[in-house]
């Protein structure tokens, strides 16, 4: 949401100039900000980071002096080409402290695993708010960038969370530090010119993800009660997917049914679920029977 409201703002509102800015790959320009790496190389353009030689989870890292504001909120941007996939992560390190968590939180990492070229053509701008304690009185801080493997955040040890860095990192184009929470770097004329794209492919790329959707949809349709693996993930799934067009649970009373179904099957616990904006009746289920048809939205809960 905040990217969008970002683009909509977009062309209305003048931004500042960042307070330091680099392009990594630049040699010259990464020494004046105080480089120090290994395992990694410089990319055309920008610089990756490698995994290491034997199998391990900790692959390649950088750091840099960045200047900072002393006394305000800092964020930090770091362009990507939209065109690259990856299948590690990326790390940012204020001084030593990891910024961001790994697995569930208000602040993702720097960057995730990236199944899929997520914006073919275009850049890809990530921004991360910077600590006010690692900024608050100081002109400047270090900046550290380490590449992972991937992670399996269910895991039930380190072997199963923390999978090795097999392949180098997305390329990191460039370095912003600045003010503005939604920051827009030039998008007329980027810092790195991103690689071109087909019109035709993004369509694709978008008719293949409804497919796929509308495919998934129809599975949990077929499936209830105990037959269903998704539990309460089904029932949110299914209940938003009735509000949606050119979904199959469109207006569908077997995807009510299915989707209620599917919460009987949760783990022992308190199930609160709120199913809301549904303009179609909605069944009242005890016992995998319906029993009689509520024409407004509900609240249905049970405790096990």
């Amino acid at each position: 949401m905040r990217s969008l409201l970002s683009g909509l703002l977009w062309g209305t509102m003048a931004w500042a100039a960042p307070l330091d800015r680099l392009s990594l790959g630049d040699v010259a320009a990464e020494q004046a900000h105080g480089f120090q790496g290994e395992l990694t190389e410089v990319a055309t353009p920008g610089r990756r980071l490698l995994p290491p030689a034997t199998s391990h989870w900790l692959g390649g890292k950088f750091s840099v002096e960045v200047a900072v504001d002393p006394t305000k909120q800092n964020y930090v941007t770091v362009q990507f080409d939209g065109a690259e996939a990856s299948e590690g992560r990326i790390l940012m390190l204020v001084d030593g402290k990891q910024v961001g968590y790994r697995h569930l939180g208000d602040i993702p990492v720097l960057r995730g695993e990236v199944e899929a070229p997520p914006c073919p053509g275009k850049p890809l701008f990530i921004t991360t708010p910077l600590p006010l304690a690692s900024t608050q009185g100081h002109r400047s801080v270090r900046l550290e960038f380490r590449a992972t493997g991937t992670i399996w955040g269910y895991g039930r040890n380190f072997e199963e969370y923390q999978k090795p860095m097999t392949h180098p990192s997305a390329a990191m184009l460039a370095l912003l530090i600045h003010l503005e929470p939604d920051f827009i770097p030039e998008i007329s004329t980027p810092v790195v010119k991103p690689s071109a794209a087909s019109p035709q492919a993004d369509a694709q790329v978008m008719a293949d993800i409804r497919q796929h959707i509308i495919g998934h949809t129809q599975r949990l349709i077929g499936k209830g009660g105990a037959d269903s693996p998704h539990g309460q993930i089904a029932l949110l799934l299914l209940a938003r997917a009735t509000k949606v067009t050119w979904s199959p649970a469109y207006h569908n009373p077997k995807a009510m049914i299915a989707s209620c179904e599917a919460s009987m099957t949760t783990p022992p616990s308190l199930l609160l679920i709120q199913i809301s904006s549904m303009r179609m009746p909605i069944p009242i289920i005890q016992g995998g029977l319906v029993l009689a048809w509520r024409p407004r939205p509900c609240v249905w809960w049970r405790q096990i």
